[in-house]
């Protein structure tokens, strides 16, 4: 049975998102669980390097080179020729760019539907990707894999796609898939980070919600002497106003745009808290990622985060300033709300088997081999 993972939409710039580390940590949790299976993943040449650790003679790497800027619509009229040359049987797409029409089966992951929310200039190209292609394609799938039951529901409601075609398997990271993290404490001094400090980790973009992290940082600043803020994150859309914010507090805020993926479990482990209130995720990695570290979290009440979260983090309306000050300084005082926290968080990340979730999505690949 020969089965099919694209990522050919995954190139250099992206390489740090979290379409890359679930396609990443896909082929590597697959790896502990695929025995009889032929798996053929589709990816860019320049990327294939971080695969060479890969151990499973039953996984094949076709490297393909297609330029970065024409890459959704490349995949339409390139990917099929492949798929002929190597008898593909079905065809899984971790991200967000499929051809249509395809004379295969297939899989796609649905990650979010932000683009529906956030309405931006995309250019003409880009609109007509997202509004119609994708669309198309996610509703001509044989099967949908949702990173959560809220991106599942809204799938149901606003493109009525039935239940029954999809399934809810939980999204996961390089760091959660880990068994073991190696953490230099000497990273927060190299980048010139002070403790103490809130974490911030999110693409400068309005659905991230930083505009309002900033203006309630600020505020508890001023009642908490020597307070940091480290924001890790890229540059995104409508960022200049928050550039210049940043830039006008300098002293005590702290912004990298180019760390490392083995430099982040430092600045987790370290800080006081992380700070997620973002207005819409799909699912929400980087709460995961804090639990890990047993580091507590405040994140929004909104969306996916409170199913994600659970009981391991402090919940606030984003667009409540006060409300997140507040809870930024009860968090930062209260040592047995941390240690609650952390406990709970504990429990939580109980619920993440990711060698089960490998089994889940492999299973999920036969039933639709054999309708």
């Amino acid at each position: 049975m020969r089965i099919g993972i694209n990522g050919l939409s995954i190139h250099g710039k992206s390489r740090r998102g979290g379409f890359w580390e679930y396609f990443y940590s896909l082929i590597k949790i697959l790896e502990k669980v695929v025995q009889k299976e032929e798996i053929f993943v589709f990816i860019n040449k320049k990327l294939r390097e971080y695969f060479d650790n890969v151990e499973n003679k039953n996984f094949k790497f076709v490297e393909i080179e297609i330029p970065e800027k024409i890459s959704q619509y490349t995949e339409i009229f390139l990917l099929p020729f492949y798929l002929k040359k190597y008898k593909i049987k079905l065809l899984h797409f971790p991200t967000f760019a499929f051809p249509l029409y395809l004379k295969i089966p297939y899989i796609v992951t649905v990650h979010d539907l932000a683009f529906l929310k956030f309405k931006r200039n995309l250019g003409f190209h880009n609109t007509f990707y997202w509004r119609y292609i994708f669309r198309m394609g996610v509703r001509m799938a044989s099967f949908i894999i949702s990173v959560s039951e809220n991106t599942k529901r809204v799938l149901k409601i606003l493109w009525r796609i039935k239940g029954d075609k999809i399934k809810v398997i939980p999204s996961f990271s390089s760091l959660l898939i880990s068994e073991k993290v190696e953490i230099d404490d000497s990273i927060i001094e190299k980048y010139g980070v002070k403790k103490p400090y809130f974490l911030f980790i999110g693409t400068l973009e309005p659905r991230k919600n930083l505009r309002n992290v900033l203006k309630a940082f600020l505020k508890v600043s001023e009642k908490v002497k020597d307070l940091n803020l480290l924001i890790i994150g890229q540059k995104g859309w409508e960022k200049e106003d928050l550039i210049k914010k940043i830039e006008e507090n300098k002293d005590k805020v702290v912004w990298l745009s180019n760390i490392k993926g083995y430099e982040l479990p430092a600045f987790y482990k370290n800080a006081i808290a992380l700070l997620y209130p973002s207005l819409y995720e799909g699912f929400g990695l980087p709460i995961l990622e804090a639990y890990k570290f047993l580091v507590p979290v405040i994140t929004s009440n909104v969306s996916s985060l409170p199913e994600v979260a659970g009981k391991g983090a402090l919940f606030v309306d984003p667009q409540n300033i006060e409300e997140l000050e507040k809870n930024m300084i009860e968090i930062f005082y209260n040592t047995e709300l941390r240690e609650k926290l952390i406990q709970n968080q504990k429990e939580e990340l109980m619920k993440y088997d990711y060698i089960k979730l490998g089994e889940k999505i492999l299973s999920t690949y036969r039933e639709v081999l054999l309708r």
